[in-house]
C-alpha cells in the first residue's frame, strides 16, 4: 500500500510540474534554453507524451537533441513510449537520426517497441531505414522478433527505397550514354 501511494504522490507531482511549467511559459517567464535540467524536463515530458510542455519548452529554445547519459534525446524516448504525437512535434528540429550509447536510432526503439504509428511517422519523414546499431541489428531485425506489422512496415519501406535508388541510377546511366 505504501507503494501504491507514494507512486500517486509522484503522478501527482508530476502533473502539478507540468502545468507549472506549461503556465511559466505561456506568461513568457524567461527561461533560460538549454539547462541540464530543462533538457530534463523536456526529456520526460516527452517520454510521459506532454505534447504541449514538449512544444512550450522546445520554442522557449531547450534544445530537443540533448542526450541523457544513455545517449537518448527526447525523440529516442518518445520513440520508445509510442508517443506519435511528441514526435510529431520534434521532428522540424530534432535529429530524426541520432544514435544512443547502443548505437540505436529512435527508428530502432520504435521498432523494438512494435509502435507502428511511430515507424509509419519516422520512415515517412526519412529515418535511415538501414541504420546497424553495435550489436549489428538493423530496426528491420529488431522489428521481426516483436511485430508483424512494423517488420512488414519497415521491409516494404526498404524496398521501396531501393526501387528508387535503381531507378535514379538507370536514369543516371541513360543521361550519360546520350
Amino acid at each position: 500500500m505504501k507503494r501504491a501511494r507514494r507512486t500517486q504522490l509522484v503522478l501527482a507531482f508530476l502533473a502539478q510540474f507540468s502545468i507549472v511549467m506549461s503556465s511559466a511559459l505561456e506568461a513568457r517567464v524567461q527561461v533560460q534554453p538549454s539547462t541540464p535540467k530543462l533538457e530534463n524536463d523536456l526529456r520526460r515530458a516527452a517520454e510521459r507524451g506532454e505534447v504541449k510542455l514538449v512544444q512550450d519548452l522546445a520554442n522557449a529554445g531547450v534544445n530537443v537533441n540533448a542526450p541523457d547519459n544513455r545517449g537518448r534525446t527526447a525523440l529516442h524516448l518518445a520513440s520508445m513510449k509510442g508517443e506519435a504525437a511528441v514526435i510529431a512535434a520534434l521532428l522540424g528540429t530534432a535529429n530524426i537520426d541520432a544514435t544512443d550509447s547502443d548505437g540505436r536510432t529512435p527508428l530502432m526503439l520504435a521498432a523494438d517497441g512494435a509502435h507502428l504509428a511511430v515507424v509509419r511517422l519516422l520512415v515517412a519523414r526519412g529515418a535511415q531505414l538501414e541504420t546497424k546499431d553495435r550489436r549489428g541489428v538493423t530496426a528491420l531485425g529488431l522489428a521481426r522478433s516483436r511485430s508483424a506489422d512494423v517488420s512488414a512496415e519497415i521491409q516494404s519501406a526498404i524496398e521501396k527505397q531501393r526501387a528508387k535508388e535503381e531507378g535514379e541510377r538507370y536514369l543516371a546511366l541513360l543521361g550519360q550514354s546520350q
